[in-house]
């Protein structure tokens, strides 16, 4: 298989999971280089709201962690620059970067990238687990997941999952990045539905 020489593996944490109404939390991402877990990114962003007792217990975040956290343009600015030009890795990816998308047309920040999604290549792989949840799949590849629904964690999981996938394509036949394209790519008409209007 040809090599993907770098992946931004990343995962948000969301006061909630409308994109046209809650707000971002968390941004979090691994940088995958040659099938090596690299450097990571994390970020609060304040989200000017209050944070519900159910997201709290989810993922551990306490509104005292996020008042002094960096606005959501200076936060997304700052991911941006991190990731570089680098495609974008994700477990059911098209969700993250709805938010990510939307962020960028509220603050008028150019944001087009091309995104692999693991999800979508469990799902074409994968007879077992029947469930295609990131925890489910940490569990069937044995990756330790000491702090779900953290952002930087979780993306270092999915990145995980990734480096398994491609070992596994490589007997399957997978031989090149475009079949691997055509495997996990956001369809079409999931594309079509990312925001474009300023909230």
């Amino acid at each position: 298989m040809e090599p993907i020489r770098e992946l931004i593996a990343v995962d948000l944490e969301m006061t909630g999971l409308q994109v046209k109404t809650d707000r971002i939390l968390e941004i979090g991402a691994v940088r995958l280089v040659d099938g090596q877990l690299r450097d990571t990114f994390q970020t609060f962003v304040n989200p000017h709201r209050r944070i519900d007792a159910r997201i709290t217990e989810l993922t551990g975040i306490r509104p005292e962690m996020v008042e002094d956290a960096p606005e959501a343009e200076e936060a997304l600015r700052k991911f941006l620059e991190f990731a570089g030009e680098a495609p974008l890795l994700g477990h059911n990816v098209i969700f993250d970067y709805s938010f990510l998308k939307q962020c960028a047309v509220n603050h008028k920040i150019s944001l087009e990238r091309s995104a692999l999604d693991t999800l979508k290549i469990a799902r074409k792989v994968l007879k077992e687990p029947e469930k295609k949840s990131l925890e489910a799949l940490c569990g069937y590849f044995q990756i330790g997941r000491e702090h779900a629904h953290r952002a930087v964690d979780d993306a270092g999981c999915t990145a995980e999952i990734f480096v398994k996938f491609i070992e596994m394509l490589k007997d399957r036949g997978v031989e090149d990045l475009e079949q691997l394209n055509r495997m996990s790519t956001p369809s079409p008409d999931m594309i079509k539905k990312l925001p474009t209007n300023h909230i």
